[in-house]
């Protein structure tokens, strides 16, 4: 009964905070370039690759190698599958930097449009694999992308787009709104279920945080040779979509035992994207003298600025 009422709460925060998040990374478009991705399709076929392919394989193979409960792989295979909206501004040292808001949004869209058919399918394979009949209609995932994440996205980019002086006080907040919608949730869940997550077990959390510090290695690897876009793939390759792994959870027989797991990977990949963030900017910090092109949004292929174009290497983060 108890777990029954956390995970009641758990979506009605959700419900409330993941649309603002939404909305406020739809702000920020203000004065960007459109389809900034579509037109570097290296990085947006290596973003998806990291995301939709290495990481939600890698995860599985983990799992299978350190010989996980079904109750542990099952979590972690729900709360990896659930792409979707990234908070990558909430982490500004992870090089989240107002050059690189274009791809964000971008990358956003792309993931989320991509889910509806990206999770029936991975959970189909999955079914396969394991024998279970779990199936996932793409229409409930599209109501849950729709309502939580890409409507409130596209009116933000809207507003952005037709009242920047209007909107320019918000978005200038924007990334702080962010983070506190993510902290809610995070410290929600931390005081909500406590007792459960203390219930996955040293061995549990070990998993988890070895699950996102892969993630995170894949996305720093395959986000390019710029440390801002590889800071915002490994945001996006790390944090997932709590509202659709509710989704998941719900159409599983005894989902609810794998609620106590998901929101472990909540916690325990929103940290290692802090602390991943604050190692790269101690690293750049070390390097005060060494200086980086700046990432220039309206190159076409995605690589530095025009020749002779520096800046410190520390201000692509800020």
């Amino acid at each position: 009964m108890a777990r029954e009422s956390a995970l009641q709460l758990f979506k009605v925060l959700v419900s409330v905070v993941v649309p603002i998040a939404a909305f406020f990374t739809g702000l920020r478009a203000s004065g960007t370039e459109w389809r900034w991705l579509a037109e570097r399709r290296r990085l947006l076929g290596r973003s998806l690759l990291a995301v939709l392919v290495l990481v939600p394989v890698g995860t599985v193979l983990l799992a299978e190698a350190l010989r996980l409960s079904p109750v542990l792989k099952a979590g972690l295979a729900v709360a990896i599958v659930a792409v979707g909206i990234g908070p990558p501004a909430a982490f500004k040292r992870t090089g989240a930097a107002q050059e690189l808001v274009p791809y964000e949004i971008d990358l956003n869209v792309i993931l989320l449009v991509s889910s509806i058919a990206f999770m029936p399918l991975a959970v189909a394979l999955h079914g396969l694999i394991y024998q279970h009949p779990v199936r996932l209609a793409p229409g409930a995932v599209a109501s849950v992308v729709l309502t939580r994440s890409l409507i409130p996205l596209a009116l933000g980019m809207i507003m952005a787009r037709l009242a920047p002086r209007l909107v320019g006080p918000l978005a200038r907040h924007g990334a702080q709104v962010v983070t506190a919608a993510v902290v809610a949730v995070v410290l929600f869940a931390v005081a909500l279920v406590w007792r459960a997550l203390l219930g996955v077990g040293v061995v549990g959390w070990l998993a988890i945080l070895a699950v996102s510090a892969f993630a995170v290695l894949v996305g720093h690897l395959m986000g390019g040779p710029q440390r801002g876009t590889r800071g915002v793939l490994a945001a996006f390759s790390a944090i997932r979509f709590p509202a659709l792994a509710l989704l998941l959870i719900s159409m599983v027989p005894q989902g609810r035992r794998l609620l106590p797991v998901v929101l472990a990977y909540v916690v325990g990949s929103t940290l290692m994207v802090a602390v991943y963030g604050a190692l790269m900017a101690a690293l750049e910090r070390r390097r005060p003298g060494r200086v980086a092109a700046v990432v220039n949004p309206y190159s076409p292929d995605g690589t530095d600025a025009a020749r002779g174009a520096i800046s410190p290497a520390s201000s692509i983060g800020r």
